[in-house]
């Protein structure tokens, strides 16, 4: 893949997907399972305490370390892909960002994702 990546200019990333977790994988099957019923709706919290940015507030890195993970783990939990989306964006002060998502899918579960870099450390992440 670097040898690719080198002849084609083409940027290579290599990530771990959330929705290919133990926990994750375990949720979807429950899910899925025709006991549970249909999905109507999934909420999701996930944030990064602001000693995430000591020194030079830099965004990205929560963005693409934890946003993303749940962007693309709730259409996968919800069975389809998102139709809709509304984003509201509250930065109180540097290095702390507070992110809403509400979506809409295809086969129309709703939900909201919360996710950001105002809760401290003595709390879950997710």
């Amino acid at each position: 893949m670097q040898q690719a990546s080198g002849r084609t200019g083409v940027s290579v990333y290599v990530g771990f997907m959330k929705r290919y977790s133990t926990g994750n994988k375990i949720a979807q099957n429950i899910l899925r399972s025709p006991d549970f019923g249909p999905v109507l709706g999934i909420t999701c919290s996930s944030m990064t305490a602001p000693t995430y940015f000591a020194g030079e507030v830099d965004y990205s890195g929560s963005c693409l370390h934890h946003c993303v993970q749940d962007v693309d783990r709730m259409p996968w939990l919800a069975g389809s892909q998102i139709r809709e989306m509304t984003v509201r964006l509250n930065a109180p002060a540097p290095g702390r960002i507070l992110f809403h998502m509400g979506f809409t899918c295809e086969n129309s579960v709703i939900g909201n994702v919360v996710m950001g870099t105002v809760q401290p450390r003595g709390t879950p992440m997710e």
